[in-house]
This record gives structure tokens, sequence and C-alpha cells, in this order.
């Protein structure tokens, strides 16, 4: 596994870390932000694998790098589509947490996405072993 890879992956080891940390502090809205990364950074480090390049990844643009996860690690390998449903599911709960003016978010909804979360990461972990 090359550096980049394991970068990504330590990442989003330290964002799930952090937000069971949130949650356990009883802050949904960023247990759930810091669950999305987690998720995010494991999708990262699948698609270095695939060739997308770092700058791409860097550049922050969500939609663009789910999209490219879809094409290049769903589609044509054995990574499951309810990864990617997950993820999408993730970046909608995300951005009622980063964006709304009133919490509606629970704490059980932090929980279940960050179960979710670390369920990604545990199947981006196994994909990456077989790469």
């Amino acid at each position: 596994m090359n550096q980049s890879v394991q970068a990504y992956l330590d990442k989003a080891r330290r964002a799930l870390a952090a937000a069971r940390r949130d949650l356990d502090a009883e802050d949904a809205e960023n247990a759930i932000a810091r669950a999305y990364f987690g998720a995010y950074y494991a999708v990262a480090a699948t698609l270095r694998t695939r060739g997308v390049s770092a700058a791409f990844l860097e550049e922050g643009n969500h939609d663009e790098v789910h999209t490219q996860f879809y094409q290049h690690v769903v589609g044509p390998h054995p990574l499951s589509r309810e990864t990617a449903r997950t993820l999408a599911l993730l970046y909608q709960l995300f951005k009622h947490a980063a964006y709304l003016d009133e919490p509606f978010l629970s704490t059980s909804d932090a929980q279940e996405a960050l179960g979710e979360a670390e369920a990604l990461v545990s199947s981006a972990r196994a994909w990456l072993k077989t790469t």
C-alpha cells in the first residue's frame, strides 16, 4: 500500500475517533460531520489506487469525488453498491448537520451515521487489501 493510500486511511481512522468523542459528548452534528469525513477519506484511499490524483481529491468537490468513486471503484469492482448508497446518505446527513440553522439531528442519528461510516471504512480497508 503506497504512502498516499495509507495517509488517507490514517485520516479516516482519526476522523472516526473524533466522531466517537463528539458522540460521547452528545454533539450529534459534529459527530455526523466527522463520521462522513471518515468515510470520505476511505473513499479517497480507494480512488488513489485507481489513478485519481491527490490534487483532484484535495480540491474538495465532494460530488465529483463521489462520482469518481461510483465510476472507478463501485461500478467495475466488487465494492458493493450499498457502500455507495452509504456514502450518499452520510453526505446528506453531513450537509444537514453543517448547513441548517436549526439542529434537528439527534445523538441516535449520529450513532447510526457513525456505525455506517465505520462499516464503509472497514469495507474499503478490506477491498484495498485485495488490490
